[in-house]
């Protein structure tokens, strides 16, 4: 006969198994336009409210703890998530799911009873300048790139103004890969140095405060200007008037 062994399991708390949550939870900070100093602040603070001791690993305690969570290196608790989202202004569910244009800040009552939300953005009272045509060669440049690394990254980021090791600081990365992932940078072996994920493309596409499919296919330098804005007027529409748009598309298209 065969012996049997019986052991004991331990319940432990519950723990949030979903392969992409954590690159959610960056692109939830990204879009609340918080820092990482400045998002660990807010999430120790609703520890503090919670009563959660320094010595529960439940939490990020600092920009650096809070980096490893994103990058995927911490299993995320139930618990851990429940800060995050108090800390953010949502709920857990919407932790769950990317930010939405859309998605809109917390009304001032709702801010008040969780941490301050900052009133204004860096950038808010400047005028933007508008960005500058860029040359027939710039234009040939990218267009190449889209072909070799299969999106306009190298476009968007220049038609937003933004400096590749800025922005590869605002999204955790490297300005080496920020720069292969434009160009589509080539081994010798032929193969891409970096690929575009669905993750990354999220992750640019809320930093530079556009869609994934416009950064996908559309050079923001040839596009005409009034498209690029539909994108985001068609997320805030009601479901049933999206459906409407989409029903007068397809006639407009028989004709």
């Amino acid at each position: 006969m065969i012996g049997l062994r019986f052991c004991t399991i331990s319940v432990q708390r519950p723990m949030v198994n979903q392969p992409r949550l954590n690159q959610l939870l960056r692109l939830w900070r990204i879009h609340r336009g918080y820092s990482l100093a400045e998002a660990a602040d807010r999430i120790e603070q609703e520890a503090k409210k919670a009563g959660i001791g320094k010595k529960d690993r439940s939490v990020p305690r600092s920009h650096a703890s809070l980096s490893r969570w994103e990058t995927g290196n911490v299993l995320i608790k139930e618990v851990g998530l429940q800060l995050f989202a108090r800390a953010y202004g949502v709920t857990p569910d919407d932790l769950r799911r990317p930010p939405r244009i859309s998605d809109e800040p917390l009304p001032r009552s709702l801010a008040a009873e969780v941490v301050p939300i900052r009133s204004e953005s860096p950038n808010e009272g400047q005028t933007q300048a508008k960005p500058s045509t860029p040359s027939e060669s710039q234009l040939a440049e990218f267009a190449r790139y889209r072909e070799q690394s299969g999106w306009y990254l190298a476009a968007w980021r220049t038609h937003k103004r933004r400096e590749v090791p800025e922005l590869a600081e605002a999204l955790g990365l490297s300005p080496a890969i920020v720069e292969d992932l434009e160009t589509g940078a080539r081994r010798k072996n032929g193969k891409r140095a970096q690929n575009y994920t669905p993750e990354l493309v999220e992750m640019f596409a809320a930093e530079l405060g556009i869609t994934g499919g416009h950064l996908i296919d559309v050079n923001p330098f040839t596009a005409n200007p009034a498209s690029l804005n539909l994108g985001r007027r068609f997320e805030a529409l009601a479901p049933e008037d999206q459906q409407t748009v989409i029903d007068l598309a397809e006639r407009l298209g028989k004709k």
